[in-house]
């Protein structure tokens, strides 16, 4: 289970994504980077349909 602060929520609003992506891109990435601090960044690319 993924739990989102408010904060999380709030800048996902901001961005125009839904959480359900967060959640997908989490469980499934399709690429991978490390980042600062011992952290990795995960990537998916969704297809716009707007």
């Amino acid at each position: 289970m993924i739990r989102f602060s408010e904060h999380a929520l709030k800048r996902a609003e901001e961005r125009g994504v839904d959480p359900e992506q967060v959640e997908l891109v989490i469980r499934e990435p399709t690429k991978i980077i490390h980042v600062k601090f011992g952290r990795k960044a995960a990537f998916r690319q969704f297809d716009d349909e707007g």
